[in-house]
């Protein structure tokens, strides 16, 4: 569509004109220049998204956000554009004129895709730094100072601040973790310290980051999302996943699951027994809600043994039931696969899967990163 106006689109529908924010929101007010740090407001524009998708990494948050997922709030906000249309009286997602990302608005921005849209209302502020995972983690907790939208939350500090510390750009002490909370992504704006909130923010960032040491964050999204990324997957690399598991769609994965729990059992009694008994093979996808590798690491493996456990202990059984002949247990079963695990692991190597849309293994968790699934 030629745009006889710049600043004037259709959206849902509906006229927007990006000069209403110059109204709403004056270049050079508090609520402006307040909500970056060690940044400058440039303008008022329309972000072009018609090259995203709803998974795309682009829209990732990960050190910010405490749970990565799309769950359904960007379909209400798709609904609520269809009723009401894009709100000039809300603050607009913030973008780098550096690297053209945004720093929030991801929600918003999913939700205009699902209507299709090819634009949206932006604002751009240009950094000092922001080569850092500090710059990077603050100013996107500044940017979710949101009163309609969902504002940062109390694990969303514990994450970035935590991210900061593993980055070697915070020291692990409460009075640095404060200095940051209290003057850098202000605090006081999201919580009162009455009863202790702040501090109880500041102790979990500095425990879980000594836990996590020689560790990383896990990214957390829904079962949903998860399973669209699977999809993806499947499409991206159908040669790998069909020679190898002759697995042609998302409905030749037969159990998508979350680890843990007493899912390995009935993952053996509802699917594998069933279907082995049919002389059907079941494959197996997982992921985790875990917040610490090392505890995602062990329900993954744990998992996996426990599956070869009730495998032996079946065989066990039958040979108990019949006389004059025993049934050697095959050490390894072709009745079912575990095809891979999610990489939820906020480190270089598994962010290089995920964006790739390659499942990980189990030894890629939490600390060993040197084996990687080979997808032709």
């Amino acid at each position: 569509m030629d745009y006889q106006d710049p600043n004037e689109r259709i959206f849902a529908n509906r006229t927007v004109n990006i000069k209403d924010y110059y109204v709403n929101f004056p270049e050079g007010s508090r609520v402006v220049t307040h909500k970056q740090k060690n940044a400058t407001f440039v303008k008022y524009g329309w972000l072009d998204i018609s090259g995203y998708t709803l998974d795309d990494p682009r829209l990732n948050n990960i050190a910010v956000r405490a749970n990565q997922n799309m769950g359904d709030r960007h379909q209400e906000i798709a609904h609520s554009y269809d009723v009401e249309g894009w709100d000039c009286g809300q603050f607009p997602p913030i973008v780098s004129t550096t690297t053209s990302l945004p720093k929030d608005g991801r929600n918003r921005i999913r939700a205009a895709l699902l209507r299709k849209e090819t634009a949206i209302p932006c604002a751009y502020y240009s950094y000092e730094d922001e080569d850092t995972a500090k710059s990077e983690i603050t100013n996107g907790l500044l940017a979710n100072k949101h009163k309609s939208q969902r504002s940062a939350e109390f694990y969303d500090f514990v994450n970035g601040g935590v991210e900061i510390i593993q980055r070697g750009e915070m020291p692990n002490t409460i009075a640095s973790i404060e200095k940051w909370l209290y003057n850098d992504v202000d605090i006081e704006h999201f919580y009162s310290n009455e009863g202790g909130t702040i501090t109880k923010i500041a102790k979990a960032i500095g425990e879980r980051a000594e836990r996590l040491k020689d560790g990383h964050l896990v990214i957390l999204r829904e079962r949903d999302d998860w399973l669209e990324w699977l999809k993806t997957s499947i499409d991206k690399h159908s040669v790998y996943y069909r020679n190898q598991y002759n697995i042609h769609g998302i409905d030749d994965i037969h159990v998508f699951i979350e680890s843990g729990g007493s899912r390995d059992e009935q993952v053996w009694m509802r699917h594998i027994l069933p279907r082995a008994s049919q002389g059907k093979v079941t494959n197996i996808a997982l992921w985790t809600k875990e917040i610490f590798p090392e505890d995602a690491a062990k329900k993954h493996k744990d998992f996996d043994e426990s599956l070869t456990r009730f495998h032996r202990q079946t065989f066990g059984m039958v040979n108990k039931e019949i006389d004059g002949i025993t049934l050697n247990t095959p050490l390894v079963s072709d009745m079912w696969n575990i095809v891979g695990v999610i990489p939820q692991v906020l480190n270089d190597y598994q962010q290089g899967l995920l964006e790739n849309h390659k499942l990980a293994g189990f030894d890629d968790f939490p600390l060993k990163m040197d084996k990687i699934l080979k997808i032709a």
